[in-house]
């Protein structure tokens, strides 16, 4: 196993975390094709959130524990 990274399954606790990178994603980098009105929707409904929780059960993490 490598020092640098972990790869394990996500869990419950892992989900605050996961929530802001998947905002973080579709805030960024989905704005230019889908447009303002459908992310300010996706994010503020709750929908983003809730792909996330349905898909974390089957997700894979991987961590990096440093970056050289």
């Amino acid at each position: 196993m490598s020092k640098n990274y972990i790869i394990r399954p996500a869990t419950m606790e892992d989900e605050e975390n996961i929530f802001k990178l998947s905002r973080f994603v579709a805030d960024n980098y989905t704005r230019s094709y889908l447009g303002d009105q459908i992310i300010d929707w996706y994010i503020d409904s709750g929908n983003c959130d809730e792909d996330i929780r349905k898909g974390i059960k089957i997700s894979t993490l991987l961590l990096l524990l440093s970056i050289k």
